[in-house]
């Protein structure tokens, strides 16, 4: 039904068609009649072939999981590579209501209750209106053929159980449920856009966004009635589930100690004095890049600039991104790179030398800041926990005839 509409209605659309070899001879038959489809209606038709059952046991994950992975994956770089604008997908509301009661029952938010929507990005769904009944009258009245999977007779996965014990359950309760479902998926869609509007509408009071990272501000958390959902909206798209959001709440209120974290697949969320902060849990690789005097260096997190300046002419300042250095003392090229444990200085002003990891805690630098602390070094020797302080030794002095300024200026 969906190509027969396409046909009449679109002019530059293709066939796309996935061979999981999941079904043995069936796959390969199924992927002749798709070409044969594309065949009929004049349109391009391209294919790929997985070994699904493979890459399953590789993830660990299951055979549907992976299927819907490898296919989603394909089709979004198919648009890219051939520059479509969508990828037409033929559910339809049977396969709408087998989602919603699976996600019933296994806990879901609104998100999983209002099903399928027509548009997300660049899927769409235009058979969602439709009934599997009324898909195959009116393949019945224009003499369309169509091929059926065996393996949906089986109730060897979890959709065919629903389709085949659930459903039909139901509809001795609700004879005309695949009707009335209809207008209850619009009232849940229409209750989800308008949850989102709520969550947009404090994102301006309480969210900060900083390259990779989230700030949420502890006060909104702890005023708004519907703290828990608001959160977890936020949240939703860093891999953090509603009950991460509940304990999260439920640690802001208890005013959980600052450093505090919790944990999602790929983030990390920390509790900080006023605000929430989420980072991402891949540990940034260490680089080394050299600086050479009077030049600009480009590292992976900022821009650092030096300049030779006579000392008669120079006036300190005070901002801690930059550092005045006596010039005679430094081997050039400087090298910039974060910091490692067991990196040691002397700060300045003392007499002896310091871990920096202890100097790092004395300033109070919260945890997650402390990965992207850099240093720049002489030689082996640390001359500016950069943003921080510089060392003793290469402090500027009476006998000090030409400063080194170098600023730091972050991405």
């Amino acid at each position: 039904m969906l190509c027969h509409l396409f046909a009449q209605e679109h002019r530059n659309w293709a066939i796309a068609h996935v061979n999981f070899q999941l079904r043995e001879e069936d796959s390969d038959q199924d992927e002749y009649f798709v070409q044969r489809l594309a065949d009929k209606y004049k349109v391009p038709f391209v294919s790929r072939t997985f070994a699904t059952q493979a890459f399953a046991e590789e993830q660990q994950i299951s055979t549907q999981m992976a299927a819907r992975q490898l296919r989603r994956e394909w089709s979004e770089q198919l648009t890219t590579d051939e520059k479509f604008d969508y990828v037409a997908l033929a559910h339809h509301h049977n396969d709408q209501l087998e989602t919603m009661l699976l996600n019933l029952a296994k806990g879901s938010g609104i998100a999983g209750l209002r099903g399928m929507l027509p548009k997300a990005g660049i899927w769409i769904r235009p058979l969602l209106w439709a009934t599997k009944e009324e898909i195959i009258n009116y393949a019945c009245d224009h003499q369309l053929t169509w091929r059926e999977d065996r393996s949906n007779a089986e109730d060897k996965y979890q959709r065919n159980w629903v389709r085949h014990q659930i459903i039909p359950a139901l509809q001795k309760i609700n004879p005309a449920l695949l009707s009335t479902t209809q207008s209850t998926f619009q009232r849940l869609q229409q209750v989800e856009a308008i949850f989102q509007t709520e969550v947009k509408r404090f994102d301006n009071q309480g969210l900060t966004k900083k390259n990779d990272e989230l700030f949420i501000q502890k006060e909104v958390i702890l005023n708004h009635p519907q703290a828990e959902s608001l959160l977890a909206g936020w949240l939703s798209s860093y891999g953090f589930s509603w009950h991460d959001a509940q304990q999260i709440v439920s640690a802001v209120r208890d005013k959980a100690q600052p450093g505090k974290q919790f944990l999602s697949n790929g983030y990390c969320l920390w509790i900080d004095r006023e605000q929430l902060i989420v980072t991402s849990r891949e540990a940034p690789p260490n680089f080394l890049e050299w600086h050479e005097a009077g030049k600009s260096t480009e590292t992976s997190l900022g821009q650092l600039r030096g300049k030779v300046i006579e000392r008669e002419h120079y006036k300190i300042t005070s901002d801690e991104n930059t550092a005045a250095l006596a010039f005679n003392q430094l081997q050039f090229p400087l090298q910039v790179r974060r910091w490692e444990a067991g990196d040691s200085f002397q700060p300045l002003g003392m007499k002896h030398r310091k871990k920096l990891s202890d100097f790092l805690v004395d300033c109070k630098v919260p945890r997650y800041d402390k990965e992207q602390v850099l240093v720049l070094l002489s030689g082996n020797e640390i001359v500016w926990i950069i943003g921080y302080r510089i060392d003793h030794r290469f402090r500027l002095m009476e006998r000090t005839e030409q400063v080194y300024e170098i600023t730091w200026q972050a991405h």
